[in-house]
């Protein structure tokens, strides 16, 4: 993984990951973060209440200095519930350029 950060130079990374229904960031992507909580209501949060040092978010997002969202989905959804919550916060994420 570190070695395809290194090749393609991601302007920002969204990952999806259960079970705390919020929109988690690393490094510069407070922003983005926001943005796409405009279209799902979830939460916007910096950490998750513990350290995570070597994980993904802190390598990619505070090392290299890219934004990182961890979209953290509801405990047990279904896509029925989940997709449309967070459709549009995932195109947004895709349409997303920071200022």
């Amino acid at each position: 993984v570190m070695a395809l950060l290194d090749k393609y130079h991601p302007r920002k990374i969204v990952s999806v990951h259960t079970p705390l229904e919020v929109v988690n960031y690393d490094g510069p992507g407070q922003a983005l973060a926001e943005a796409m909580a405009r279209h799902n209501g979830y939460p916007v949060k910096a950490d998750i209440g513990y350290p995570t040092p070597g994980s993904f978010g802190t390598y990619a997002g505070v090392e290299k200095q890219i934004p990182v969202i961890t979209l953290e989905l509801p405990r047990r959804a279904t896509f029925g519930d989940i997709w449309p919550a967070n459709r549009e916060a995932l195109w947004e994420a895709v349409r997303f350029r920071e200022e």
